[in-house]
């Protein structure tokens, strides 16, 4: 901004990993439920479901850590896939989790 006035915006977006397809596919293959947990908006998880695949009743987005981990505590036994910080929890209580690079590298 200049003077109070909005000069420009700036837009990010993530893109997903090329094997993410790939993955997500041959689990469910093998029959089974895949779930994204995410405190991003819910439009923006449905957009990645969509893309991967996963049923939009299997999509829990705007969740706290805390709201990650009761699910993760539902659902078990679970594998857990994290990427971040608050993902902690989630990746504690799950009977197997994966720490992908990302918030952990700080």
């Amino acid at each position: 901004s200049k003077n109070g006035q909005k000069m420009a915006y700036l837009y990010f977006t993530e893109q997903l990993r090329d094997e993410s397809y790939d993955v997500v596919e041959k689990l469910n293959h093998y029959g089974y439920d895949i779930h994204i947990l995410t405190g991003d908006k819910r439009q923006r998880a449905l957009d990645i479901a969509r893309a991967l695949k996963v049923r939009p009743a299997f999509v829990h987005a705007d969740k706290t850590a805390d709201e990650k981990k009761q699910i993760v505590r539902q659902l078990n036994p679970s594998l857990y896939v994290g990427d971040g910080l608050n993902d902690m929890a989630a990746l504690s209580e799950a009977h197997v989790g994966f720490a992908m690079r990302g918030a952990f590298d700080v």
